[in-house]
Order: C-alpha cells, then sequence, then structure tokens
C-alpha cells in the first residue's frame, strides 16, 4: 500500500539514522495507518527492545511470509536468541527490555539497505507508471483524441506487477433506496460469480476439470456456494446486507493450482446508511468512522486475535476508504485467510461495505492485486 505519512516520517528519520524520531513515528504508523510489511520491519529495524523487534518481524510476515528481509531479520533473531524460536510473542508492552539483535556490521548495513532498496523500488514504479500515463495522455490530446485518452486512463492495468486487469461496472437497483454504481479494477481472470453467466460456468468446468480425483469430488459444492443468481439483487432494509452478495471470484486455472477450493474473491456485502455521528462521507468523516469502529475492533480482536490492522486510506484527492484488515478462517475450507473489509463512500448518506478474501497460500503474491482493487473501489452513481 502507500506508506503514509507516518511510515513515510518514520521511514525517512531511520535513513538519517536518526532512531529515537523514527520509532515514535513508526509506533504511531502501526497503530493508525494501513498495515504494511515494509513498515513493520522498519520499526522492527530501529526499536531497542526484543520482545518489540520480534513481534514487528512476526507481524511483517503475517503479512508478506516471504518477505526476503523479514525472513532474514526472523532468522538473524533467533540465531543470537534461540530461546525465542518456541512460544507467542505477545504486543509489546512499554519500557525498556532486552536489547534487539546486535548483527554484525555487514549484516545490518545489508538489512538497512534492503529495506532502502525496498521501498525505493515501490516508489519507483509508481512514479513511472504516472510519468507514462501522463506522456500518453498528452500525446491523444496533442491529435485531438480527448475521447480516446478517457477510454484509456478506464481501462490501464493500475497494478504494479505484470498482471493484466479490467475496469468493470456494478449497478445495484434498491425498490427503497434507489440505483448506486460502483467502479473498480480487478485482475482479468476473476470473473462476476453469476450462476446464469455461461461465461462463469465455463470458467467453473475449466477449474474443475483441472482438478485430480483426490480433490475434485468436494470442489463442484465449494464452487456452487461462491456463485448466486444475479438476475435481481435486494437490499436488506433493515441490515442493508445484499441478497445474494455480489461476488467476483479468480478462475484462472495455473493461479489456482495450489487452492482451487479457496479462490480468491471480492464481495459487495452491504449498502448501509452511515451513522448519526457523521454528517457526510468526506475523508474528516471517514477518519471518525474509523475512530468510532475502534472500540468494537478492539472486542473483535480481544476475542479472536484476528485483527491485523486497520486504517484510512486516501486513494485519490478527497476519496477516503476505511480498510480493517483480518487473519480468519476461511467459511469454505477452514484455511486460514486474510479478509479486507472496506468501506467507501456511497454517496452523502451511505457507505459500501465490500469484502476482499485471499488464503495464506496466496496472499503474499497477490499483494499488488489487493492493493489494486482496494485502490480503485469507488462510487461513480447514487441515489
Amino acid at each position: 500500500m502507500d506508506l503514509f505519512p507516518k511510515a513515510r516520517n518514520g521511514i525517512q528519520l531511520a535513513q538519517a539514522g536518526r532512531r529515537p524520531e523514527a520509532l515514535e513515528y513508526l509506533r504511531q504508523s502501526v497503530r493508525s495507518e494501513a498495515p504494511d510489511p515494509e513498515v513493520w520491519l522498519w520499526l522492527a529495524h530501529v526499536t531497542p527492545d526484543i520482545h518489540e523487534y520480534r513481534y514487528s518481524v512476526e507481524r511483517a510476515l503475517v503479512l508478506s511470509p516471504n518477505h526476503p528481509v523479514g525472513r532474514q531479520m526472523q532468522a538473524t533473531l533467533y540465531q543470537q536468541y534461540p530461546q525465542l524460536t518456541a512460544g507467542h510473542t505477545a504486543p509489546p508492552a512499554s519500557g525498556p527490555a532486552m536489547a534487539s539483535p546486535d548483527m554484525p556490521a555487514t549484516a545490518s548495513r545489508a538489512v538497512d539497505a534492503d529495506l532502502v532498496h525496498s521501498v525505493e523500488r515501490r516508489q519507483r514504479r509508481r512514479r513511472s507508471q504516472r510519468v507514462i500515463t501522463g506522456l500518453l495522455l498528452l500525446f491523444l490530446l496533442g491529435l485531438g483524441l480527448a475521447g480516446a485518452a478517457l477510454l484509456l486512463l478506464e481501462d490501464q492495468t493500475a497494478t504494479d506487477s505484470d498482471t493484466d486487469s479490467q475496469s468493470v461496472r456494478v449497478t445495484v437497483d434498491s425498490p427503497s433506496s434507489g440505483q448506486w454504481t460502483f467502479a473498480l479494477q480487478i485482475p482479468e481472470t476473476w470473473l462476476l460469480a453469476d450462476s446464469q453467466s455461461t461465461e462463469w460456468q465455463k470458467a467453473v468446468e475449466r477449474v474443475l476439470a483441472a482438478q485430480d480425483d483426490d480433490t475434485a469430488t468436494a470442489l463442484p459444492a465449494v464452487w456452487q456456494r461462491l456463485e448466486a443468481d444475479l438476475s435481481e439483487v435486494r437490499i436488506d432494509p433493515e441490515t442493508g446486507t445484499l441478497q445474494p452478495h455480489i461476488s467476483f471470484v479468480e478462475t484462472s486455472v495455473e493461479q489456482l493450482q495450489s487452492d482451487s477450493a479457496n479462490p480468491p474473491r471480492l464481495q459487495l456485502v452491504r449498502i448501509l446508511e452511515t451513522p448519526d455521528e457523521l454528517d457526510g462521507t468526506t475523508c474528516p468523516e471517514i477518519e471518525r468512522l474509523a475512530e468510532l469502529r475502534q472500540s468494537e475492533i478492539e472486542r473483535i480482536d480481544a476475542e479472536r486475535q484476528s485483527v491485523i490492522g486497520s486504517g484510512v486510506q486516501e486513494p485519490a484527492a478527497d476519496r477516503c476508504v476505511f480498510v480493517v484488515h483480518f487473519r480468519d478462517r476461511s467459511p469454505l475450507s477452514g484455511l486460514y485467510e486474510h479478509i479486507y473489509v472496506v468501506h467507501i463512500p456511497a454517496g452523502e448518506d451511505y457507505l459500501a461495505e465490500w469484502h476482499l478474501n485471499v488464503t495464506d497460500s496466496y496472499h503474499d503474491r497477490y499483494r499488488d492485486e489487493i492493493e489494486m482493487v482496494i485502490d480503485s473501489l469507488r462510487t461513480v452513481g447514487f441515489p
């Protein structure tokens, strides 16, 4: 995800060697901004507390299990403190504790350089994408093709990876509330899970045909649970829940080889009225929403230890979304999965709630797609 102000300031201070100042910014970031493995690793890098170091590295590896720098930092920790390899580390308490790993100078410099390069690579990719888009727009406008330029901006791939994507729009009619239209960017192999769609049915047939005999018998029932007849979608007037949910599901046989019983998926779950405490859905009000939901999030985490992070993101100027990141067992397979609950403005008086589900086995390689989807979600028409 894009680094937020506290994270950005903390990383810059850490790069300048001002660790005590960086520590405060990074601690604030992991508490209040969108979860990001790079931020957790920088926090581990600057903290003097061994327990905070371990906890921060673990949180980074939950978000990105194969992160090379995170794995290196964890290996260094366990090499110097083998007693920490067993048991669970609770979130760090305040106050001094054991010192964080005293890595050899060369190892420390390598970790520092890798963290710097990791952030810089992401920033360079984003800058390059913006420059290319701007040049194409100027070129097309110079030819008098403004309409073509707008089409290009709507359909361009909106991800840092090489994965192709598609722009889609979803319209929901409610006899009692009116009509909403949402725009989003998803991988091109994610299809609308409409049981009446020939394209969807053919894609499911390909997925099922590619499975071995040991797993094929149970899969049809799983995929039937993913689909619904979308010819008539209702909104419950009491809860705002869509009946049925509108789902987009990964259907690439190649991508699903490791786990076809739990494909990555995006669902429009609810369209609900804003809480009475909010006055609209501007960015300050979305920040207020995050504050209002904090006690509920803390309660859920105390009960299930499932909350990874929450925060307000601003994918575009004057457009904010509230994201809560959970990790819990999937109702489809019982395996652990990451659930991103995303609230986006749906007019002045409503919020749309989307759920993005990705299992542990997929989460690391779908990070760019997760970022793309969350950044793209927006309401383009409302009552």
